[in-house]
């Protein structure tokens, strides 16, 4: 029997998925008639009557459960909703306020009925139910219950109360009253909705003192990606020891994905001055230098750079925050000054005190190792790679120090080698270097299905080892020459790719458009097109700030590649630029 039961209810859920609902209904009658205290047998045949129209026999059904179960309001509100279908306002009525009878003389059901009214969109019968149960009984609490409700009837300002009432007795579910939050703000997108909640925190925070009123309206800014409004807020946060530097410091890595440069150097001022002899004091140092490479006015100079990191490197307080500022500093000079030497005696002076400390050894010996490439020492280059690895338990750095051995091999045209290395090496990676290592692998194998004499693969790998070397005119030419001698070969979209890239960085935004459009329209499905679609619309958004022309193209990378990882990327741009 139970075995029947098991397959019927297989079954009925298979055609009831489907929309087959008259082939449904057979099922669910025998199955009901077997267990009918099945709340999913019953609501599925109930919806299943009404989908097929035939409303007297959900009526029956539902009269049927009523003579069994008296005490259950939620019958009743199906019932009111079948008259409701019928035409009969006044049956309807009857019933949904029957049903509340039920819930004064038991406000505990006053969950279960009011989800029911919810389901059939009978929101304000939803918010009384709720409204007499805690009339009925003080104890019970419907606070964040009947603040949604009020959101769905567009009144905020009820709403608002609610959840900011719940947050002054219940200040440990500011989590989940900012989640409503956000959700009210997806769905209710203009400028007034969120002026009125911004204006209500404000006030909030002011009258009650109440950190969490404070961490909510910071939270508002970044949604809002007013940054230099956040800012206020956190040092706000900070001074009442509510939250440490450490918040401060994300903020400021978050304005810079925004492209907030100014906004961005205020935070991490503000850090150093707060922390001039903490750990903090390093890791904000490094954003603040590091950030120099983005700004276009007020930069300051590579004098007055050094002179930063020097400083801040006289304050030796051994921690990972220290040690990152040594990287920074030694690649600074080695990459943007392009003293090469330099920056490997900088890595050797400053990093003596971690001798004894293996992951971070680790970590200099991939630097150290980028520095060797950058001079065309490939022996030594690898040498040092494959020390990083011998020191580290990191799976990380590993596998990093794995990928780039397999690099140097690649850029010094040992192209065999490295694809047989990336071919082992892909099976086993983690999922930070999975993509890289496919890529490097797909490349190779692709590249001699094109061209078996390799020599415009050797074209590539100099433009990619220029490019590298921060060589983009020549890197720029290396490409222009594969893609005439070798038109047809696997590799002249990509090339065309970093083409734009570097066009990119050189501020030339226009051009770099009219190469990424070009290799669109020339290559409409190759693998790279999303991709393509997508530096397109940031081109478009981030550097000349036209957001016309930035959703065409992220509604052009939704709509051809939907399922694409980077179509939900274009998702979030598409609603922010709105």
């Amino acid at each position: 029997m139970f075995s029947q039961t098991n397959d019927d209810a297989i079954t009925a859920q298979h055609y009831f998925n489907k929309g087959e609902y008259k082939l449904a209904i057979p099922y669910y009658k025998q199955l009901l008639v077997s267990n009918p205290s099945n709340q999913i047998f019953y609501q599925n045949l109930l919806l299943s009557f009404v989908k097929t129209n035939q409303l007297n026999s959900a009526d029956s059904m539902v009269n049927v459960m009523i003579n069994k179960f008296d005490y259950r309001a939620v019958y009743n509100v199906d019932l009111g909703y079948i008259y409701k279908k019928k035409g009969s306002s006044k049956n309807s009525n009857k019933q949904y306020n029957r049903a509340l009878e039920k819930v004064k003389s038991h406000p505990n059901l006053a969950y279960s009925t009011s989800n029911q009214f919810q389901i059939y969109l009978e929101t304000r019968w939803a918010l009384r139910t709720y409204q007499i149960a805690e009339k009925q009984n003080p104890k019970l609490n419907f606070s964040i219950q009947k603040a949604n409700l009020y959101g769905e009837l567009g009144m905020v300002d009820s709403m608002l109360y609610g959840y900011f009432e719940v947050i002054e007795k219940q200040p440990e579910r500011k989590s989940s009253i900012q989640r409503y939050l956000s959700n009210f703000l997806k769905q209710n997108s203009s400028p007034e909705m969120g002026d009125k909640v911004k204006t209500t925190l404000l006030v909030k925070s002011q009258e009650t003192n109440n950190p969490a009123f404070t961490e909510l309206l910071l939270w508002y800014f970044v949604e809002k990606k007013k940054y230099s409004s956040a800012f206020t807020q956190a040092k706000s946060l900070y001074k009442r020891n509510y939250t440490g530097l450490n918040l401060i410091q994300q903020l400021g890595e978050d304005a810079i994905k925004e492209n907030q440069i100014p906004v961005a150097e205020k935070y991490f001022n503000y850090i150093r001055e707060e922390d001039a002899n903490g750990i903090s004091y390093f890791l904000a140092t490094k954003s603040l230098l590091e950030l120099q490479d983005k700004k276009l006015k007020n930069k300051m100079s590579d004098e007055e750079i050094i002179i930063e990191y020097k400083e801040a490197l006289t304050k030796t307080t051994l921690s990972n925050e220290h040690f990152d500022l040594i990287l920074s500093y030694s690649h600074f000079i080695a990459f943007h000054k392009g003293k090469t030497n330099e920056g490997l005696q900088i890595l050797e002076k400053y990093t003596k005190p971690y001798k004894n400390h293996d992951n971070i050894t680790a970590r200099k010996y991939l630097l150290e190792g980028d520095i060797y490439l950058l001079q065309q020492e490939f022996t030594k280059s690898f040498l040092a790679y494959q020390k990083a690895e011998t020191w580290t338990n990191e799976q990380i750095i590993s596998d990093e120090a794995k990928f780039k051995g397999i690099k140097v091999a690649y850029y010094k045209g040992d192209f065999k080698w490295a694809q047989a290395q990336s071919k082992v090496l892909k099976k086993s990676v983690s999922k930070w270097y999975a993509n890289d290592v496919v890529e490097l692998f797909m490349m190779l194998q692709n590249s001699y299905s094109s061209d078996s004499s390799e020599v415009a693969l050797k074209l590539y790998v100099k433009a990619d080892l220029l490019k590298m070397q921060s060589k983009n005119d020549s890197a720029y030419a290396y490409y222009n020459q594969l893609i005439k001698s070798f038109p047809n070969h696997y590799l002249v979209p990509t090339s065309i790719f970093y083409q734009s890239e570097i066009l990119t960085e050189s501020l030339a935004y226009n051009t770099a458009i009219e190469t990424l459009k070009s290799l669109y329209k020339k290559y409409p499905n190759n693998n790279l097109s999303p991709l393509v679609l997508l530096r397109l619309s940031e081109v478009y958004l981030q550097k000349l700030k036209n957001k016309g022309d930035a959703k065409i193209w992220l509604k052009e990378l939704m709509v051809k590649f939907p399922d694409d990882p980077l179509a939900q990327e274009a998702r979030e741009m598409y609603k922010k630029s709105l």
